[in-house]
């Protein structure tokens, strides 16, 4: 038996250009307008992939977040943190500062927050906080940090040129 019906918002690819960085806050209005919304989730690319991967714009993507009314669950996205290779960033310290900025306590984002469990409640998986899991009304969502740009596994991106990517991060990411 299923639970009663319910709604959600899912997001995401938001914010690649000044036009839909502009329009950001009419969906934030729109969706805090919605009654029967229970929560939020974005899948991730609060960016594009080529924009830079700087501090100031991570803070105030999750001071947005943070606007929403109702819980709101942020998976990231490539262009957080893998693709930061490409305006001079380190991925794997961008991985790192998402997960600081992100992932702390165990409850959603957003005004009203909601339980999450998090994978890194098992020691052996102590890093992977933005793997979670919650549940309403009787169903169970889960999110993962399973992204594109080949999830972070090396990548050639000319024959015989860079590569991106690192294969001890995704191994133990995967794992």
């Amino acid at each position: 038996v299923f639970a009663a019906r319910f709604h959600f918002a899912l997001i995401g690819d938001q914010q690649y250009n000044a036009f839909q960085e502009t329009q950001f806050s009419n969906l934030i209005n729109d969706i805090n307008a919605e009654n029967e919304i229970l929560f939020v989730v974005h899948d991730g690319d609060f960016k594009s992939g080529s924009s830079p991967c700087t501090d100031a714009l991570f803070e105030s993507r999750r001071d947005q977040f943070n606007t929403f009314k109702k819980p709101f669950v942020f998976l990231f996205g490539d262009n957080e943190w893998t693709d930061c290779h490409r305006s001079g960033g380190d991925p794997l310290e961008r991985l790192d500062k998402l997960r600081e900025l992100f992932t702390q306590g165990d409850a959603s984002l957003g005004k009203k927050r909601m339980p999450l469990l998090r994978q890194s409640e098992d020691p052996a998986y102590s890093k992977f906080r933005e793997n979670v899991l919650w549940s309403r009304l009787g169903v169970v969502f889960a999110g993962f940090n399973i992204v594109g740009s080949n999830n972070n596994r090396p990548t050639h991106l000319t024959p015989g040129g860079t590569v991106v990517g690192n294969q001890e991060e995704y191994d133990e990411r995967n794992a």
